[in-house]
């Protein structure tokens, strides 16, 4: 079989939307403790760690009870993509939510 050479078309990046200031500013905007219920508290405290941390859903959803140590403000997180474990903080402000 004789040689031959392919030429692949290069394929456009696109461009991924992303929220604008005006939205994130509405994403970590603190609910009222006193009147906002319970799934409104957890999405908020959920997208502050989010933004905070820059943790994966599937890292967060492997964190358990005893992996949360308030008081030190620290997390440690075992199941990673790099299947490495560490230890991050956590704000004073997600600790110090007022129930």
């Amino acid at each position: 079989m004789e040689e031959f050479k392919i030429t692949l078309p290069r394929a456009e990046e696109t461009i991924k939307d992303v929220y604008t200031d005006y939205e994130v500013a509405q994403l970590i905007k603190k609910p009222n403790v006193k009147t906002c219920n319970y799934a409104e508290l957890r999405n908020w405290a959920m997208v502050c760690y989010f933004l905070a941390t820059g943790n994966r859903l599937s890292t967060v959803a492997n964190i358990h009870i005893g992996d949360v140590h308030l008081q030190e403000g620290e997390i440690y997180i075992r199941k990673t993509k790099q299947k490495k474990q560490y230890i991050i903080p956590i704000s004073s402000g997600l600790i110090l939510i007022p129930l």
